[in-house]
């Protein structure tokens, strides 16, 4: 749901980057945050997650809120 609402909103298909990823991602907020300092140039899974966290993280700072509590 949140990458149609951010496809909708940003008027582009970046929320195919989310879908791609939704199955890597964690539910728990802070590990999203935790994902975001990995470092790893090899590993094309963390960086496909690492570009939906930031594209949530846009998005929510974008409309001033909290997407981090319902972002799936």
């Amino acid at each position: 749901m949140m990458s149609s609402l951010i496809e909708v909103l940003l008027e582009n298909d970046c929320g195919r980057h989310i879908r791609d990823a939704m199955s890597y991602l964690p539910s728990d907020p802070n590990d999203l945050l935790f994902l975001l300092g990995q470092q790893n140039s090899h590993d094309l899974q963390l960086s496909f997650c690492q570009s939906a966290v930031l594209q949530i993280l846009y998005c929510s700072s974008l409309f001033d809120e909290n997407g981090l509590t319902d972002w799936a």
